[in-house]
């Protein structure tokens, strides 16, 4: 009983030391930036399209169909990243996709 009153108590213990209000994650992404994001904000997160007639994508592949075209400076919603590519929410017309990550940036452009 001990033994398993000690465990209960390490694991909880994990739990609130690790809770997502002090919990970051780094990673790099494909410009060799370090990025840093909080899991407590996270995602889904408001970004902004950092290039110029930027292809809106259907699925997470170069080759799928084009949904449209970006502006600079388009608020989108950014739901997850996959590889290379951006999962996003399109605010202007109400359409989920994918663009390229390195078109995303979470400050003003």
């Amino acid at each position: 009983m001990k033994k398993q009153l000690l465990i209960l108590s390490l694991v909880i213990g994990m739990i609130l030391t690790f809770n997502t209000a002090t919990y970051a994650k780094t990673t790099v992404n494909v410009d060799n930036q370090i990025e840093r994001v909080n899991l407590q904000s996270g995602l889904p997160a408001p970004g902004y399209i950092r290039g110029v007639n930027v292809l809106f994508k259907s699925s997470a592949n170069a080759s799928s169909a084009t949904l449209g075209v970006f502006e600079f400076g388009e608020e989108v919603v950014v739901n997850y990243f996959a590889g290379n590519w951006a999962s996003v929410y399109r605010i202007e017309t109400g359409q989920y996709g994918y663009v390229n990550r390195r078109y995303i940036s979470f400050g003003a452009v």
